[in-house]
């Protein structure tokens, strides 16, 4: 098989979500779907030290996760280059009224 031929490997993704029984969804639908999920994280801070202890393709991130009342994804943090390469927001919400987004 030549390299532009082989499959690339699935990406690995860090979970960070308040809420366990959300994580534990996502879990189940990106192992369903045979991407790896290397860590989780309950809050910002742990996201931001999950990030850079397992350097995944993408972290999927809660909005409200924060990091001294930061969102994590805007931390200060010296090392964020290197957890937050491409960031893009996709923002839903089940309130009436309320209109989805994605940048």
């Amino acid at each position: 098989m030549s390299a532009a031929t082989e499959a690339s490997p699935p990406p690995r993704v860090v979970i960070a979500d308040d809420q366990t029984l959300v994580r534990g969804g996502f879990r189940l639908i990106l192992n369903s779907a045979g991407i790896s999920v290397v860590a989780e994280a309950a809050d910002g801070k742990e996201a931001v030290a999950a990030a850079l202890s397992h350097q995944p393709d993408v972290v999927l991130m809660d909005t409200v996760s924060s990091v001294t009342g930061r969102p994590a994804s805007r931390s200060r943090d010296p090392h964020r280059a290197t957890w937050a390469r491409r960031p893009c927001r996709l923002t839903v919400s089940s309130q009436p009224g309320s209109r989805p987004s994605s940048t």
